[in-house]
């Protein structure tokens, strides 16, 4: 799954929604979880996966794009 939004509603609610469907050891990829100057995906994907208790470690791909295995 890559999810590619800037602000807290679009990455928190494709999570929402989306996340539970994600096969088991399939992959989120999220584009803006590094970019924190201008958006709140960081903060919306950090809600989601404290609210779910979700531990895996978020792995990063460049300065912006980050990603963690279900």
């Amino acid at each position: 799954m890559r999810l590619d939004g800037d602000y807290y509603d679009s990455p928190h609610d494709a999570l929402v929604h989306l996340y539970p469907k994600l096969s088991p050891r399939g992959y989120v990829i999220i584009d803006d979880y590094g970019e924190d100057t201008w958006t709140y995906c960081r903060r919306a994907v950090d809600d989601y996966r404290e609210r779910e208790g979700l531990v895996q470690p978020l792995v990063r791909v460049d300065s912006k794009c980050f990603f963690w295995q279900k």
